[in-house]
């Protein structure tokens, strides 16, 4: 389907894409939106009503941080206020666009 995709790229949005084992025969370029652990453990706590110990279980039966990092050809850093969202978004958009005409 993405290969008859009339746009300059697309995306492939997976949560778990780094588990899968196959994730390079599949993408060109992995990009990652990351942040600390802690802030991951805290936001899942907010949004789910789950508890510490439980997001932690949760995330220790997926890739580590430092595993989805070391797959990720780019980072968007989600560590701070989501107003600097866009202007990596749109940065990253750019390089994609440039990659795509090259």
């Amino acid at each position: 389907i993405a290969a008859a995709a009339v746009a300059p790229y697309v995306l492939l949005v997976v949560p778990l894409l780094v588990e899968s084992g196959t994730y390079r025969e599949r993408c060109r370029r992995i990009a990652v939106v990351d942040c600390p652990e802690n802030v991951q453990i805290a936001r899942v706590m907010a949004r789910s009503g789950l508890s510490a110990e439980q997001v932690q279980a949760i995330l220790a039966a997926q890739a580590s941080r430092a595993e989805r990092l070391a797959a990720a050809d780019d980072v968007i850093l989600n560590d701070a206020d989501p107003a600097t969202l866009p202007v990596q978004v749109a940065a990253l958009h750019r390089q994609y666009l440039a990659l795509a005409t090259a």
